[in-house]
């Protein structure tokens, strides 16, 4: 407990030191304002000037802003965390310390999924889009969207050589969160062609929660996948760090 302590400490220090990281985590709060303010009269908009109610597209408002962008946001903010701990040699001095690679990497992965997952559920909740949705039927989705945010960081620790490079690669990672989004736009099978991607599973099942049908096989399906691809991305972290 003593050393994931330390691990936070050592992470609040630098988040505080970085203005655009530190700015990332005000973004949560401000869609909520957004969605309880902004979109209300955006919507009202869109109805006077076009035969369209915004309404209709609350399932894809929430998973682009919500169960989406919220994982990748953290996602990028400990990636770029691990980036900066790579650079100082932080990584491989910890070799020499009692604590292993594994419980790092555990600290990292496990950190980053549950604040994720917190950040997921408040958000849906306190958005003002879902009034008749129960917290229970939102937590599942939230902790499968959790494991959007240790993928997404530890891409970006594997790809990335340094933070630099990390900030650069960042940009290409929305194809991560708007790719899963055409499968609201294609019907039948088809659209599950796009579950390569981990992050269509949280969103697919938020979409069949909102009509009604049961989200269970999407929710398991996804977590299958999360996991076999956060294992896979620790493997190959660890080869290029520790190698």
């Amino acid at each position: 407990m003593r050393v994931l302590m330390a691990f936070a400490s050592a992470d609040l220090r630098n988040i505080g030191r970085d203005s655009m990281l530190l700015a990332i985590l005000f973004v949560p709060w401000l869609m909520i304002i957004l969605s309880r303010l902004a979109l209300p009269m955006f919507g009202v908009w869109i109805s006077s000037q076009f035969p369209l109610s915004i309404v209709d597209l609350n399932p894809l408002v929430l998973s682009l802003f919500f169960v989406l962008q919220i994982p990748m946001l953290f996602g990028l903010v400990f990636g770029l965390l691990v980036l900066d701990e790579r650079d100082a040699g932080t990584l491989i001095a910890l070799l020499v310390t009692p604590v292993s690679s594994n419980t790092y990497l555990l600290y990292r992965v496990g950190l980053s999924a549950l604040i994720a997952a917190f950040y997921v559920a408040l958000t849906l909740t306190l958005s003002g889009l879902m009034p008749n949705t129960s917290l229970l039927a939102i937590l599942p989705i939230a902790l499968l969207a959790g494991l959007f945010g240790p993928f997404v960081a530890l891409l970006l620790a594997a790809v990335a050589k340094n933070k630099v490079e990390g900030l650069a690669l960042s940009k290409a990672f929305s194809i991560l969160m708007l790719g899963p989004l055409a499968g609201y736009f294609i019907d039948g099978r088809w659209q599950l062609l796009l579950g390569i991607l981990p992050s269509y599973w949280p969103a697919k099942a938020l979409w069949i929660t909102l009509a009604g049908g049961n989200a269970w096989p999407y929710l398991l399906a996804g977590l299958a996948w999360n996991v076999c691809l956060l294992v896979a991305l620790v493997r190959i972290f660890k080869a290029r760090v520790y190698r």
